[in-house]
């Protein structure tokens, strides 16, 4: 019996529906790349000012706000205002709610507009004092200074996430058309780490051909297709060429199961926009008629819904999800692993630790973002 545990056969079905996926894949992760008001309709507003969390009524200065907000910045500006917070700047350090933000002091208030980027060089109305102008020229070359840097994490983490969309991609056709008709794969996991990365079932070598037997039934097919998908994307980690032979089998063993079990409740979610799971041809996980029970697919099944109800609750998006996954499978706490193994694994998977924190204040602002450790709870609390 193969590694796996699962024979793979060959599914001819819903092909032209896989490459539409992929493509629809591809769409929505260049779609998340823009920030929230990129991905708007046309004149449609903003629901949630960005400083004080009240009703905004459009975009003021390059940032959502309400008309107090954006009034408020541009008499800061114009005037040369400067204020001094009598809450040793800690007047938001616990503001959960939008009656708490609106209870922070006038420096809170100015601070928070230039934090989630309020222009003051949009600003119309002349200055009109000589602290109005240092102000202006103050606040202008911070954001310049911030711009350079964001401009270079942009950069840093465009090239991270085009890398995993490449990957997810080819993960996904092989999760999708499975093995050739007429072979099955019960090849161990050391026959398959002595061949490079394979994400053509056409291509992958010593499959078994099928002598009288019956096809396995759809649940079975995919699970496996699932679990040869993370093993393959494993073998093109960085690190995976600097690891010993031994730190690849138990690597492997430990985080193709997390792999299979995200690109599974992934593909739900984002591709299929479920809130149950469903298989690659859209059935629903456990009403396939003739499913083998067992308590492996039972366990396998729980595992794959509280991904999925975790995704939902805290509405991974598909960048996300793809972060979180390069995270997760460059696991150093591996039990069995070198030391020296474990300082390879957790350079390479600090790399996206840093791509999640900066996705983040890109997309959200930095003090919208949540923490870049989130997705690791909201994952790990459902394990």
């Amino acid at each position: 019996m193969s590694f796996l545990m699962l024979p793979l056969y060959h599914i001819n079905e819903n092909a032209e529906q896989s490459s539409s996926s992929a493509s629809e894949s591809s769409i929505n992760s260049e779609n998340s790349l823009k920030k929230p008001y990129q991905l708007l309709e046309k004149n449609q507003f903003p629901d949630k000012c960005a400083v004080c969390r009240g009703s905004a009524i459009g975009y003021h200065y390059s940032v959502p706000s309400c008309n107090g907000c954006k009034t408020f910045f541009r008499r800061t500006i114009v005037n040369g205002k400067r204020f001094i917070c009598m809450n040793s700047k800690n007047c938001l350090d616990n503001a959960e709610s939008e009656e708490d933000t609106k209870r922070m002091c006038k420096a809170c208030r100015f601070n928070r507009c230039i934090e989630v980027g309020m222009d003051p060089t949009a600003i119309r109305a002349a200055v009109k004092t000589e602290e109005g102008r240092y102000l202006l020229d103050e606040i202008s070359r911070r954001q310049r200074s911030r711009s350079s840097v964001l401009k270079s994490n942009e950069n840093f983490l465009s090239k991270i996430i085009k890398q995993l969309t490449y990957l997810e991609k080819k993960s996904d056709e092989l999760h999708f058309t499975a093995i050739p008709l007429g072979y099955e794969d019960l090849r161990t996991l050391s026959e398959i780490l002595q061949f490079g990365p394979e994400f053509d079932s056409y291509k992958i070598q010593n499959l078994t051909p099928i002598i009288d037997k019956k096809p396995q039934v759809i649940c079975m097919t995919y699970m496996h297709s699932a679990l040869l998908a993370a093993v393959e994307s494993s073998k093109t980690f960085e690190f995976y060429s600097k690891v010993s032979y031994e730190t690849k089998m138990i690597f492997v063993k430990h985080v193709a199961l997390i792999g299979s079990i995200m690109m599974s409740a992934s593909f739900s979610m984002h591709q299929k926009k479920s809130d149950e799971l469903l298989y690659p041809d859209g059935s629903v996980y456990g009403k396939t008629v003739g499913c083998m029970p067992s308590d492996w697919v039972a366990e396998y099944k729980r595992q794959l819904q509280k991904t999925l109800r975790a995704f939902l609750r805290n509405n991974v998006d598909r960048v996300e999800y793809m972060l979180l996954k390069a995270i997760l499978m460059r696991n150093p706490a591996v039990a069995g692993l070198s030391s020296e193994d474990r300082e390879i694994i957790e350079e390479e998977r600090n790399v996206y630790g840093k791509a999640l924190l900066e996705y983040n204040i890109l997309q959200y602002g930095i003090l919208n973002s949540p923490s870049p450790f989130w997705c690791f709870d909201c994952y790990q609390s459902n394990n």
